[in-house]
């Protein structure tokens, strides 16, 4: 089982620890969230930032306001939902933890 993966992070003065999202949330919503875009899906427009990070397949402007981890080599194993044991992203460490 896979635990971990890489890509190219950005905008981190620190690890962050947050719940994975795949849907695009209201402001209020975002303060624990971490959003993640699957393959090729662009960025939602409007503000991001709320979130705790941003995570993506893709490259991803330099100009975003919050952190972000882009050209992610693998993500099979983050998911969003009650069927995942995944619910935390450790950014700084990239390291997946079960609760």
């Amino acid at each position: 089982m896979r635990l971990t993966t890489t890509g190219v992070a950005r905008n981190f003065d620190r690890g962050i620890v947050g719940v994975l999202t795949t849907e695009h949330l209201a402001p209020e919503k975002r303060v624990e969230r971490v959003l993640f875009l699957a393959a090729h899906e662009a960025l939602p427009d409007g503000d991001l930032s709320g979130y705790r990070a941003i995570l993506s397949h893709d490259e991803l402007p330099d100009t975003l306001g919050v952190p972000y981890v882009g050209r992610l080599r693998e993500s099979d194993h983050l998911k969003t939902g009650i069927s995942s044991p995944w619910k935390e992203f450790r950014c700084g460490a990239f390291a997946l933890p079960a609760l």
